[in-house]
């Protein structure tokens, strides 16, 4: 595993991914920019010549000629790696100014019970892992599934190798001892059949 984090830790970490904020640069090297964050905190992006720098003064600016000293508002993406990508760094504060925006968020979902009748459409599968996404109204979920998983397509036994991106999918479902959904029964039909 590669991180745990307590719950503040975890909004922490969410914002310095997903948000604008502020810093002072520490230093620049080949592979990272670290910057010092208002609250006395340093966090390394890992920066690349892909990371997009906007400097009023500099034109041309790239990210490995950002100084040391610099204030900058930087946002950044989670990569799988778990790495912090810089997206974007600026020393102009960004319209939204790293704050929520005052859209109406989407409806948040109900946890989800230990048992039960999921539908959606299929993301993604991940054979090799026995797993399978799906979009089930506001969430995306990850559905596992075992050698007594039973299978149907368009009505036909089926075995997992035929889900598709795209499929149609109802499925019944119970969670493990460690939270994951298993499917039980699996039920596929071909978009359009």
């Amino acid at each position: 595993m590669r991180e745990i984090a307590d719950e503040a830790t975890w909004l922490w970490l969410e914002k310095i991914r997903h948000e604008y904020v502020k810093g002072t640069v520490e230093k620049v090297d080949a592979k990272t920019l670290v910057l010092k964050l208002a609250d006395g905190t340093h966090f390394a992006y890992r920066a690349t010549d892909k990371s997009k720098v906007k400097l009023k003064d500099v034109a041309g600016a790239t990210v490995f000629g950002i100084e040391a000293g610099t204030v900058l508002w930087v946002k950044g993406r989670l990569l799988s790696s778990l790495d912090t990508w810089l997206m974007e760094a600026t020393d102009t504060e960004p319209a939204a100014s790293g704050k929520p925006s005052k859209a109406k968020k989407p409806p948040k979902a109900d946890p989800l019970p230990p048992t039960g009748t999921l539908e959606g459409h299929v993301l993604a599968h991940l054979d090799r892992l026995k797993m399978f996404d799906i979009q089930a109204g506001v969430r995306g979920l990850h559905i596992s599934y075992n050698s007594s998983t039973r299978f149907t397509l368009d009505g036909k036994p089926a075995k997992a190798g035929v889900i598709q991106k795209g499929q149609l999918c109802v499925l019944q479902y119970h969670r493990d001892r460690a939270g994951r959904i298993i499917a039980s029964k699996v039920e596929l039909r071909t978009p359009g059949a």
